[in-house]
């Protein structure tokens, strides 16, 4: 929605570049082995390297982590709106970049009209009585805003409303928002099916990339948010090597008929397409976090010339944080 592309910004040589890899649920270590090996090759070279785990339980990944941020499942826009907060507030954001490159835009926010996808004839029921979704026929529309109406919004959000709503200490929600603020370093965030599939997972990427646009940390070397998905492990050797029971390898879609060969499927070279909603796990104690080493939203769309609305960058989003039975 920010970039009207399903491309990710950055690329690949800011692994070697960045100073901060902020990982926002995904577990590099055992999904993205090759990508998280530069990361780690750049830590050897670069002491000063910090890679921060945010998740929802500990894995492979957190025992390379320099700080692990473990959320309660469903609260990280709330956690991601937090640190927009503090980066406001704070005036830790890049208003140069802003007034040149971004327009605020702010859209529908209601949850009865935005339903989840996944009920109802048209996806915008709530009920799941209501019978699955062949279809989501939501049509957001979006309205001008400002960075004062973002700053508006975001006050709700203080590091210890956050911490509450999060479970996320307040010292750790005011460590991350140092990290974005800081324009010395250069900061990475990733991310991969956990945000993409998340209840909200369209506000979620539209937060993760906010954190750059309002800091100005995009399109630049080491500075980008970064969407892991269709990377080995996350695709490559399940979606392509027909590991999944419902999908042939090759993307062919299994539609229960037999064939010669013994598989059902379509035709050969018959491209499947699906996409699934997942629900979010059950939460866990929080830990003792390792410390670092140092110590509804309007969107941001990005501008190209006077006036012209460049779909290859955009957003910042304001999005409020689920209920807790959204979550």
């Amino acid at each position: 929605t920010q970039f009207q592309s399903d491309e990710p910004m950055g690329c690949y040589e800011d692994f070697e570049v960045g100073d901060d890899f902020i990982l926002w649920g995904n577990n590099m270590a055992e999904m993205h082995p090759v990508l998280f090996s530069r990361i780690l090759a750049n830590k050897r070279k670069n002491p000063g390297v910090r890679i921060v785990d945010i998740g929802t339980r500990r894995t492979p990944t957190t025992d390379y982590a320099d700080m692990y941020v473990e959320f309660i499942p469903g609260s990280d826009l709330a956690l991601a709106n937090g640190i927009l907060h503090l980066l406001v507030r704070d005036g830790k954001i890049s208003r140069a970049f802003l007034n040149e490159n971004v327009v605020f835009k702010r859209g529908i926010e209601d949850i009865d009209q935005i339903g989840f996808g996944s009920w109802g004839e048209d996806g915008l029921g709530l009920d799941p009585s209501d019978g699955p979704a062949e279809h989501y026929r939501f049509k957001d529309q979006g309205r001008d805003a400002s960075l004062a109406e973002l700053e508006e919004f975001l006050a709700h959000y203080t590091p210890e409303h956050v911490s509450e709503v999060s479970g996320v200490p307040v010292g750790q929600i005011h460590a991350l928002a140092e990290m974005y603020g800081d324009p010395g370093r250069g900061t990475v965030s990733t991310w991969c099916m956990g945000v993409n599939q998340h209840t909200r997972g369209t506000w979620m990427n539209n937060l993760i990339t906010d954190l750059h646009l309002i800091t100005g940390k995009i399109s630049r070397p080491g500075a980008n948010p970064f969407s892991l998905t269709g990377q080995p492990s996350a695709c490559g050797t399940v979606r392509e090597v027909g590991t999944l029971a419902h999908r042939l390898p090759a993307r062919g879609r299994n539609s229960g008929a037999s064939t010669a060969g013994g598989h059902g499927g379509d035709e050969p070279g018959t491209q499947g397409q699906g996409r699934g909603d997942m629900g979010c796990p059950i939460g866990h104690d929080q830990p003792e976090a390792r410390p670092a080493h140092d110590g509804h939203v309007p969107r941001l769309h990005a501008r190209r010339g006077e006036g012209d609305v460049d779909a290859d960058h955009e957003s910042v989003g304001q999005h409020p944080e689920p209920e807790p039975d959204q979550a």
